[in-house]
């Protein structure tokens, strides 16, 4: 796995990857991004890992591109294998009729759609690079079932649903464009990851979901490009 960069990793899902592949033998290199600091909230205290491995940090705002300017300074062209982005906000308008739901909307589509196309397009090469040393160089993107049009039961959520429907258009299209790469969104259950404030019915633990993922990470290849998943390689329908 050698390289993996992952954003949003100050807290919740990101949070718990940095965690659990800080001890991961075959990770080299390992470079959390966020806006907030990431190493002060880390508490890796008892653990140690088990295989050489620097641990970087750098703080960035993804719809900055000054920030993404100055990260891809930071990487040049160092071959990077895995991307998890896991940065992202929740943006749920419960109805058409809430009070100015174009502020929401232009927000949450500026956040989880443009900046992640922004982020992943500058990493084109980075990823090309890891590529052409026989590995397969992964892009997982968190989304979610509410990105699905074909299934959507219970309506509301317009401003999420309508960000993680694009994403996934997005990453599809990555997908014809940048064959090499595998680029996969992944639904990783309703978990306990602080983007809402209280404990939904049926949270999973961060722990429990990311093991769960990194086992899927592990098993994805190129026949798996351009899909979305569940944490257990579950086909979800766009």
């Amino acid at each position: 796995m050698s390289t993996v960069l992952i954003t949003g990793s100050a807290s919740g899902l990101g949070h718990e990857f940095i965690r659990q592949y800080q001890v991961d033998s075959s990770v080299k290199q390992l470079i959390g991004l966020d806006k907030n600091s990431t190493d002060s909230n880390l508490d890796v205290s008892n653990e140690r890992p088990v295989g050489p491995k620097s641990v970087h940090y750098p703080r960035g705002d993804l719809t900055s591109k000054e920030d993404l300017d100055a990260h891809m300074d930071f990487l040049h062209d160092a071959p990077v294998h895995t991307v998890i982005h896991s940065a992202g906000i929740r943006g749920l308008v419960p109805s058409a009729v809430e009070p100015n739901p174009n502020d929401t909307m232009t927000r949450t589509y500026a956040i989880n759609t443009v900046a992640t196309f922004e982020f992943i397009r500058r990493l084109v090469s980075n990823l090309r690079r890891a590529a052409t040393s026989g590995v397969v160089s992964k892009v997982l993107v968190m989304s979610s079932r509410m990105g699905s049009i074909s299934n959507d039961p219970i309506g509301g959520g317009y401003a999420y649903r309508a960000s993680k429907a694009a994403l996934n258009a997005i990453l599809k299209t990555f997908s014809v464009d940048v064959p090499e790469v595998v680029f996969v969104a992944m639904h990783p259950g309703c978990g306990e990851t602080g983007l809402v404030k209280y404990k939904e019915k049926g949270a999973i633990s961060a722990n429990e979901s990311v093991t769960d993922m990194r086992d899927t990470i592990e098993k994805l290849d190129i026949g798996d490009s351009g899909t979305c998943v569940d944490r257990w390689v579950e086909k979800i329908e766009w």
